[in-house]
């Protein structure tokens, strides 16, 4: 993807480059996006990510694509497209699609240093998997981070003190810290793992997105034997989370995650049932998994 960006900005310059958020991109701004010419550019690469969870975006596609105007090539930016929609067909028709394997943990760090090698950025190699282990290993939001921590730092090394202090967790690292803690029966850690979730999370998100990583879980506790990428396939999503959540579900009992699961779909109902504070429900739900 960078790739791509860094091609696009030779050829159209830096005003040539126009990013969008697919999930906040309403339909009545395609017109104005899908302009080829700007004041700034002649020409121009609109990049969109995660149109496809957008409904009403991506079913309109299809019909404005037809209608193009020259001097604007899209980009479009997908974890997980459904290929069996008529947007993804038409755009298999009018364009090249690659598919890109996500990177793990540690390919992600290595590929943050040398992203930060070739900036003249000093970046220790301990900070660069501490980075791809808060905000995860979309290389976009890496080199944004990167970015972010360079001007801060002016200079100097990136330390871990400033990623603390910068780097928005990622709701997947949130929820894969709150379970790390109450696995752990870390109720210290737990409650400023909380803390910070209240500050940057939807609490409703955050236990929808909890309840799926315990339903990953279960399936590793009762795996009989079954791989990370075997239950990735049933699950249809990608191994790499199943992979980083093996060593909870070793320290796991079949009984433990009996009642974690119970105590999650509990949590999940009151959240729909009773009016009360979501995170109140959520820490409550907690603490007594990590007290078990």
């Amino acid at each position: 993807m960078e790739a791509i960006i860094a091609r696009a900005t030779k050829q159209y310059g830096p005003h040539g480059i126009e990013r969008y958020d697919g999930e906040a991109t309403e339909v009545a701004q395609l017109t104005d996006i899908l302009q080829g010419a700007s004041l700034f550019a002649s020409e121009k690469l609109a990049v969109f990510r995660d149109a496809s969870r957008n409904k009403a975006l991506w079913e309109a596609l299809p019909e404005r694509l037809l209608h193009l105007p020259g001097g604007i090539d899209l980009c479009f930016i997908e974890n997980a497209p459904d290929k069996r929609t008529k947007t993804y067909k038409a755009l298999l028709k009018l364009a090249e699609a690659k598919e890109y394997p996500e990177l793990s943990e540690i390919d992600a760090a290595e590929w943050l240093l040398l992203k930060a090698r070739q900036a003249n950025i000093v970046l220790p190699g301990k900070v660069a998997q501490k980075i791809t282990r808060i905000a995860g290993v979309d290389q976009w939001r890496l080199s944004n981070e990167l970015s972010k921590l360079s001007a801060y730092t002016n200079g100097a090394p990136i330390t871990e003190a400033a990623v603390d202090e910068l780097v928005e967790p990622t709701s997947e690292a949130n929820v894969f810290a709150l379970l790390d803690a109450v696995l752990g029966r870390q109720t210290e850690q737990l409650e400023r793992h909380i803390r910070v979730a209240r500050s940057t999370e939807d609490p409703y998100k955050l236990i929808g997105l909890l309840s799926s990583q315990i339903l990953q879980l279960a399936a590793l506790v009762y795996a009989e034997g079954k791989t990370p990428e075997t239950i990735a396939k049933d699950f249809k999503v990608h191994p790499y989370p199943l992979k980083k959540m093996q060593p909870l579900a070793r320290r796991t009992t079949t009984s433990e995650m009996q009642m974690i699961a119970t105590t999650v779909a509990e949590l999940d109902m009151a959240t729909k049932s009773v009016a009360l504070d979501p995170w109140l429900l959520l820490e409550h739900a907690l603490i007594k998994i990590a007290n078990r």
